[in-house]
């Protein structure tokens, strides 16, 4: 019996209708169907255009399709999502690099159909958000809003939260995406030992994030050989809070202790770029006068200030992060009464040589 487009979309209808395929999940692609019924990619594709003309999927190119709540005129799934800003070398770097996560996670709930409401709120007055009427499906979150004592959230919001943006598993009653750092320090500690590099110049701020990278930094370390004597630590002082001035604080004490045959490792681009701007000022050059690897590293990121950033790196992986969350989002949203708290891990793990 010869299928026909008509026949594939009806059978596709009504899975769609009686909730077997829910929205916001996304539909087989044309070839796969064709695969799937035995018939041309024409046929399947035939099929799926009369699916979106019934308004119960979405086509977008390049992308895929996706099915549409015929219930109600948008996706099912409803977020809320919490942005924090931060008060600290923003200015100096004359662009926010957390902008370029938010956005990149914005242009992917789109994609995918999620309906999303988006707070910014400063990170030292967080208020506390209005979801009395249940309306969100889910509630994402900084996780240092919840590790940070702030009860208020915890005791405000009352559907299934998925904390981001930590660098480390924490237990509780949320769901949570979390960075680990140790992927791209191995391959750093490895290309180190290759090179014969064994004196290291290590930015210290004593603040959870800096310790936590460089337990990781160390553990990397430890495992190809290299041992505590092989780092000289420069301690930033409590009384500077901004992370570029402490950048330009270590490349001061660099410099008056004339380390420059150690290579220096930054667990983040603030201090990057404040060592940068001292480096810049006395003309000295990348990779002649100085060595540096940068954790954080933004540069394939911008337009400007390359000169900063344009030293071998191990970048953050903000695209990879976007995905797991709104991958977490799609699958808490089809399930959300499990018994059981999903964490995702995003690796850091691309280490660029320049």
């Amino acid at each position: 019996m010869k299928i026909h487009g008509m026949d594939i979309a009806e059978a596709l209808e009504q899975k769609i209708i009686s909730d077997r395929i829910m929205p916001g999940v996304r539909m087989p692609s044309a070839a796969e169907l064709a695969k799937q019924y035995s018939v041309s990619p024409k046929t399947a594709d035939r099929a799926l255009s009369r699916l979106a003309k019934r308004k119960l999927i979405v086509r977008k190119r390049g992308v895929g399709n996706f099915v549409l709540d015929h219930h109600y005129p948008e996706s099912r799934i409803r977020v809320g999502l919490l942005w924090w800003t931060l008060d600290e070398s923003v200015d100096q770097l004359s662009f926010d690099p957390s902008d370029i996560f938010i956005n990149t996670l914005k242009k992917l709930m789109d994609e995918h159909l999620i309906n999303y409401e988006l707070f910014i709120e400063n990170s030292s007055q967080l208020a506390q958000p209005q979801n009395r009427e249940k309306k969100y499906d889910l509630f994402l979150m900084p996780a240092g809003v919840i590790l940070n004592d702030k009860e208020v959230y915890r005791s405000a919001i009352r559907v299934p939260m998925i904390i981001y943006g930590d660098c480390k598993y924490n237990s509780g009653p949320w769901h949570q995406v979390f960075y680990d750092f140790k992927p791209g320090f191995a391959e750093v500690m490895k290309y180190c030992r290759r090179m014969k590099k064994h004196k290291f110049f290590l930015p210290f701020k004593d603040v959870e994030i800096v310790r936590n990278k460089c337990d990781a930094l160390f553990a990397c370390a430890g495992e190809v050989g290299f041992g505590n004597a092989d780092f000289h630590i420069c301690h930033i002082p409590e009384n500077i809070t901004d992370n570029v001035a402490g950048g330009e604080y270590c490349a001061g004490y660099f410099l008056k202790n004339q380390l420059q045959d150690h290579l220096i490792l930054s667990v983040s681009d603030f201090f990057t770029y404040g060592m940068q701007k001292v480096f810049n000022r006395m003309n000295l050059k990348y990779s002649v006068d100085y060595s540096l690897i940068s954790y954080d590293n933004f540069r394939k990121y911008i337009d400007g200030k390359k000169e900063f950033f344009n030293v071998s790196s191990v970048t953050h992986p903000l695209e990879d992060h976007a995905r797991a969350l709104v991958d977490m989002i799609e699958e808490v949203g089809k399930m959300p009464q499990t018994g059981y708290y999903r964490a995702y891990v995003t690796a850091a793990k691309e280490f660029v040589i320049r």
